[in-house]
């Protein structure tokens, strides 16, 4: 296999976790704002 899409892969996918793992934080953060959802109340 390709390294360079190897990384590629790797580096997206780490930041794709990082960001489902960092979601709730913020909206539970930014909840009594409204929330960052319109659909979540």
């Amino acid at each position: 296999m390709n390294t360079g899409l190897t990384l590629l892969i790797l580096k997206v996918a780490r930041r794709a976790l990082l960001a489902l793992a960092v979601l709730p934080f913020v909206e539970v953060r930014t909840a009594p704002y409204g929330g960052l959802s319109a659909s979540r109340t």
